[in-house]
């Protein structure tokens, strides 16, 4: 047996075939000393003798975690989801919202209904599988009311409790580069622009408004020549190739070396003296509660001009345009001047 095991080792199929005829005729002779001479024959029985050892398969469980499976039933009505308030949140003009719910139905989605900030009514403003959102777009110095609503192919759940969520009273912004023009180059994170052309190009910032009052600046940090940088709001979809005020869709200030005119849809309007160098100042405050402009330069005031046309207006951006003789740089989070 310990020949035919050391033959059994060998990996080289020639050298194997060359022991192999030796292996037979030693089994053979082992088989005919041990049954023929010796009178040995083999048992053959049925009956076998097994022992399992489950010593290791328990140890194995013992350190194992068990939880209690939990069956979700789809055919009952959720109940009302709970919002996590440490969870919910205001930042700027935007409201993240998260909740939980009881694990033991199914939902399919959930239904998000807010207010519009004045106490009205709810509305469903947004749908979502997940038990987390951000609702972006809001007005400042608002209180809205949330609640959300769970559902499956049972129904529909009770409403949750409302939350309320106050948004800040000053808005603060930046430029956008996806709604800009593409001549405009932005820096110091997103507030100083520049512009790539001799035209004039349009920039928007990222925070819409539809009411309230609101104040921003720029200063001045390169004027050449005698460009005419403006600074006004805007429509999303306004014309963003020329001066900003040159299309129904933008209201600005323009401003040169020595005058200032108010302009919308092209036309022209209430001339100022006094203008802009480099180190300059300008002002623009928004009254979208009563659709008023006004207009500072280095302090001093323009305006108050009125545009009716702002009243059927769902969403103004602030607004700047300027070549490449101008560069300026935005400062928001500002109070609105007194008067």
């Amino acid at each position: 047996m310990g020949y035919t095991e050391e033959v059994l080792k060998e990996t080289d199929p020639a050298t194997y075939l060359l022991i192999s005829s030796s292996l037979c005729a030693r089994l053979s002779n082992t088989i005919e000393t041990w049954i023929g001479k010796q009178g040995l024959k083999p048992v053959v029985t049925s009956e076998m003798e097994l022992a399992l050892s489950t010593d290791g398969i328990i140890s194995q469980l013992n350190h194992c975690g068990f939880v209690k499976a939990v069956v979700k039933n789809k055919v009952a009505k959720p109940i009302s989801p709970s919002f996590i308030s440490d969870r919910c949140s205001v930042l700027n003009n935007t409201l993240t919202l998260e909740w939980q719910m009881n694990n033991e139905v199914i939902v399919d989605s959930y239904f998000i209904e807010v207010d519009d900030g004045m106490a009205g009514e709810y509305q469903v403003v947004h749908e979502t599988e997940e038990q987390i959102c951000t609702l972006g777009g809001l007005q400042f110095c608002s209180t809205y009311r949330a609640r959300v609503k769970a559902t499956n192919e049972s129904g529909e759940s009770n409403p949750s409790d409302v939350i309320y969520l106050t948004t800040p009273k000053i808005a603060t912004f930046k430029l956008d580069d996806e709604t800009s023009h593409r001549d405009i180059v932005f820096s110091n994170d997103g507030r100083t622009m520049k512009c790539l052309s001799f035209e004039n190009r349009v920039a928007l910032g990222d925070v819409g408004f539809s009411r309230g009052k609101h104040y921003w600046e720029v200063t001045i940090d390169k004027y050449e020549g005698n460009p005419d940088p403006a600074i006004g709001v805007a429509q999303e979809d306004c014309n963003k190739d020329s001066i900003l005020g040159k299309d129904g869709k933008s209201w600005s200030v323009y401003v040169d070396s020595t005058r200032s005119w108010f302009q919308h849809n092209n036309a022209h309007l209430f001339r100022s003296e006094g203008g802009v160098e480099t180190g300059s100042t300008i002002g623009l405050l928004l009254d979208l509660d009563h659709c008023l402009l006004t207009f500072y330069c280095n302090d001093e005031k323009h305006g108050l001009i009125e545009f009716p046309s702002l009243q059927n207006v769902e969403m103004v951006y602030p607004a700047f345009s300027l070549n490449r003789n101008v560069s300026m740089t935005l400062y928001t989070g500002l109070s609105p001047p007194e008067n």
